[in-house]
């Protein structure tokens, strides 16, 4: 053994025997519990993906499974309260949502996606709670909860399940479809193909009603004063796009543009989609400098929109891959990669995105500021990533 070697830190990468960065299972196990690290093997990637090891993800595990058990001791309070009544059927539709959407990615092999039904589930519990159930609806509920969650965190679920003095008859749950399906749909109104409006309705309309509700709304007839509708594109409980002649408008802006550049100024465009998300970070791993300027980016889309609300788990792998070198042995070119895996889930849909960007440098015989040119370029990765995964979300809705 070698001790006069300098210790160097390395980047993310997969462990190997080669590469001398094998962690112990046993001592994380002893540290932080089987369940933690399950969980954090499992949101890290997909199964088709190697683990990339990292402290920080490791320990927000262990604080997942911990809040989830905090809410565990929380709903034993609230069985013993036994309450007379059932305030609503919210806590019956959510649980029947859950198993489905639990039961789909576990058949799918999205367990990453599975780890972000797991927050949404102890985020709308942990309010849901609140409100007055009585013993038997917690009861009946709580438990399907456990039984879906025995898969991923079982030693956590058998306690729970414990805890509730169910030791036999334990089976996967069915869930009732006549519960998932919405009674109203939200509607995406489109004019010449952008959004320009969301409008709840009754669920299967027909084309005629949706259009009398359509021109009935405000932020539609502005758009629409002095056209004339040339056609109209329907999707059944999802959107309805209606086209009209644009020739008037767009001659207006070119007679600005030319306006303008005639006066010697440059056209500045600006982005005048007027979206409004709630979009929640829920857990990330691999390139910590791109996953902060990424959360960065997307803090202008935390609106606290129930309607467009996401929990997101990101992963980034940060790639400097070296294309050609000079006489001298020095990088002369080389290649830029990111890439950025987004678990996308909500009430609605779970969903996984892979975006990639790359960019080539070829270095000169100028000196300059290398580090500080990389660091540019990935700050124009982190808009270029959350451009695209913004248009993601939107077609989402």
């Amino acid at each position: 053994k070698d001790n006069s070697q300098i210790i160097k830190t390395g980047p993310s990468e997969s462990m190997s025997k080669s590469k001398k960065n094998i962690i112990d299972p046993e001592k994380i196990i002893e540290s932080f519990g089987a369940d933690a690290v399950r969980i954090f093997i499992l949101s890290d990637s997909p199964p088709e993906k190697d683990v990339q090891w990292s402290e920080e993800g490791i320990i927000s595990s262990y604080k997942f499974i911990q809040k989830i058990w905090s809410l565990h001791k929380k709903i034993l309070s609230e069985i013993e309260m036994n309450h007379n009544q059932d305030k609503n059927k919210d806590l019956e539709k959510f649980t029947n949502k859950f198993i489905k959407r639990i039961t789909d990615n576990l058949d799918n092999f999205n367990y990453n996606i599975v780890i972000a039904n797991l927050h949404e589930m102890h985020s709308f519990i942990t309010k849901e709670i609140n409100n007055r159930y009585t013993k038997n609806t917690i009861l009946q509920n709580y438990k399907k909860i456990l039984v879906t969650m025995l898969p991923v965190i079982p030693h956590l679920a058998n306690e729970g399940l414990s805890d509730l003095k169910i030791y036999n008859d334990i089976h996967w749950p069915k869930y009732d479809e006549q519960l998932i399906i919405e009674k109203t749909i939200s509607y995406v109104i489109q004019i010449n193909g952008k959004k320009r409006a969301l409008i709840e309705t009754e669920r299967d309309i027909n084309e005629e009603n949706l259009m009398k509700i359509v021109l009935e709304n405000q932020s539609i007839k502005r758009h629409m004063e002095n056209n004339e509708i040339k056609r109209k594109i329907f999707v059944p409980n999802k959107l309805i796009n209606i086209i009209y002649n644009k020739m008037l408008k767009k001659n207006f802006i070119i007679l600005i543009f030319i306006f303008i550049s005639g006066c010697g100024y440059s056209p500045i465009y600006y982005n005048l989609t007027n979206e409004e998300f709630n979009i929640k970070i829920i857990g990330t791993t691999g390139n910590s400098e791109i996953n902060n300027l990424i959360k960065s980016k997307l803090k202008k889309y935390e609106k606290n929109n129930n309607k467009k609300s996401f929990n997101i788990i990101l992963k980034t792998e940060y790639k400097k891959i070296i294309v050609a070198k000079n006489s001298d042995g020095i990088a002369s070119d080389y290649e830029l990669i990111v890439n950025a895996n987004f678990a996308i889930n909500n009430s609605e849909i779970s969903k996984n995105l892979v975006i990639q960007e790359k960019f080539k440098i070829k270095k000169n015989d100028n000196v300059f500021d290398e580090r500080s040119y990389e660091n540019s370029i990935k700050r124009n990765f982190a808009d270029l990533i959350v451009q695209k995964l913004i248009a993601q979300l939107l077609s989402y809705k």
